[in-house]
């Protein structure tokens, strides 16, 4: 069984969302509309109920 992730896994994935600049082969931006600050935030709204007790 894999290992729960803790509060401080899912504030690090969600920086690293942050950083993320998804570009095409030839440099151009490439990625529009994926969602990712959205899944950025949900990924911080989770760890926010881990650290507030919430299952």
């Amino acid at each position: 069984m894999a290992a729960a992730m803790s509060a401080e896994h899912y504030r690090q994935a969600a920086a690293e969302l942050d950083a993320w600049e998804p570009k095409d082969p030839w440099g151009a931006d490439f990625y529009t509309g994926l969602g990712i600050g959205e899944a950025a935030k949900i990924l911080r709204a989770r760890a926010d109920e881990l650290e507030g007790g919430a299952e």
